[in-house]
């Protein structure tokens, strides 16, 4: 049996067919790099139509961190202290029934209005949504100072901030249709990495 081995005829055409694939991938190779529309360098990703998406999406996720991390910090603070006085029982169940509403109005509600607004003024929207809710913070800590307790003034507080984290984390998946959507060149596709790995 000839594995290739035995040196002849048929080798050598085998020897000159990978010659002349490998010249051609070579020249391809090195048409891809000089062509300016396909580079990838970083200061090519951090020009023109990619800055505004990369800004906008670390910006979003810097105000995210923010804000999560404060929840549980400021909900189990005393009042005294500044927070709510919240049991870890109540902020559990204040975050799984919040989760559960969010996850049912994003299934429901999220494709009918990037229809209808676009993904632009939904990223918009749900962006300043986040922000607000970050804002809220003090305003709680000071209703609960006023009362001494967390009463019903808070529980509404509580409900309107929980209400704008429904629509601060659609901005998540508007990001993901606002790249995808975007005519702008094959770089661009690079942007929606980050959304799709997180």
């Amino acid at each position: 049996m000839d594995y290739g081995t035995i040196p002849g005829p048929r080798n050598a055409v085998v020897r000159s067919s990978r010659t002349v694939v490998s010249k051609t991938t070579r020249s391809a190779s090195a048409d891809v790099h000089t062509d300016p529309k396909t580079d990838m360098s970083l200061r090519s990703l951090l020009n023109g139509p990619l800055f505004l998406p990369f800004i906008s999406y670390g910006s979003l996720n810097f105000i995210n961190m923010c804000y999560t991390t404060l929840l549980p910090i400021v909900y189990s603070t005393s009042v005294s202290l500044g927070g709510l006085g919240l049991t870890p029982m109540t902020i559990g169940a204040i975050m799984g029934f919040s989760g559960f509403i969010n996850a049912v109005v994003q299934l429901r509600c999220l494709g009918g209005l990037l229809r209808q607004y676009g993904a632009r003024n939904m990223f918009i929207t749900s962006f300043s949504s986040l922000v607000l809710c970050l804002s809220i913070y003090p305003f709680l800590s000071m209703l609960a100072r006023r009362s001494g307790k967390t009463d019903w003034l808070v529980g509404i507080g509580i409900g309107f901030q929980l209400g704008l984290q429904i629509s601060a984390d659609m901005a998540e998946g508007v990001y993901g249709d606002w790249c995808l959507s975007s005519p702008h060149s094959p770089a661009f596709y690079l942007s929606c990495l980050f959304t799709l790995t997180e």
